[in-house]
């Protein structure tokens, strides 16, 4: 199946009669662009380089690295985990998407979480996380990202529930996160956006991007990039 992956964005193939968005190669919508701010532009990678420049229009700019990136598809739980993430970078971004097709869409979603290993009870970090119709909600108190079903849906001829989150979440050296996400079932495409940011007292150690759900057919894709800050 061909993966195509523009710089920070992680763009979805239209497979198995599951329509989506076709963005191209622009990086509006969920992109870097939103999170650098006017002015910026972006030099593709070629296929073989991973390492963009990012010249602002200040003048500055940087080294804009993939790190790592990793693709599941299928299963009824998944997790995709970073470690050892560089400390050298000023910023990081996490991008994904996670689609779901003949799914519950009571029941699937996916967490994010930060600098801390799942646990079903919670532990004061996941008790309180619930979904409604227009955000993602995450919790303040935790390094906790949860997301899951708009309060609607549509369903296909087949009877097939279909639905697709992107997300892209960015780290800076002040120790923030803020997110961008959408969600969106065909065919109208509508999209629901929560922004965000909170603190975090540590470095980040690891990232993990927990998929779950009953008896679907899922293709996630996540990325990791990095950006120094120009000498």
């Amino acid at each position: 199946r061909q993966q195509t992956f523009s710089t920070g964005v992680c763009n979805p193939p239209a497979s198995q009669g599951v329509e989506v968005q076709d963005e191209g190669d622009s990086l509006g919508d969920v992109g870097l662009i939103d999170f650098l701010g006017a002015g910026v532009t972006v030099t593709k990678p070629t296929a073989d380089d991973a390492l963009v420049t990012i010249p602002s229009a200040g003048g500055g700019g940087g080294d804009f690295a993939l790190i790592e990136r990793r693709g599941r598809e299928s299963g009824t739980e998944e997790e995709i985990i970073f470690t050892d993430i560089p400390q050298t970078y000023e910023h990081l971004y996490l991008t994904g998407y996670l689609r779901v097709v003949g799914g519950d869409e009571m029941t699937d979603g996916a967490h994010i979480i930060f600098n801390d290993d799942w646990s079903s009870t919670g532990k004061g970090r996941t008790a309180h996380v619930r979904y409604d119709s227009s955000t993602i909600i995450y919790s303040r108190r935790s390094n906790l990202m949860s997301f899951g079903k708009p309060m609607w849906d549509y369903e296909d001829p087949d009877d097939e529930y279909s639905l697709m989150w992107k997300w892209i979440l960015e780290y800076t050296s002040s120790i923030k996160w803020k997110g961008h996400f959408g969600g969106h079932s065909r065919p109208d495409g509508r999209y629901y956006f929560s922004d965000g940011n909170w603190n975090d007292t540590d470095p980040i150690d690891h990232i993990r991007v927990r998929c779950y759900g009953g008896d679907w057919t899922a293709e996630s894709r996540v990325a990791l990039y990095g950006l120094k800050s120009a000498s």
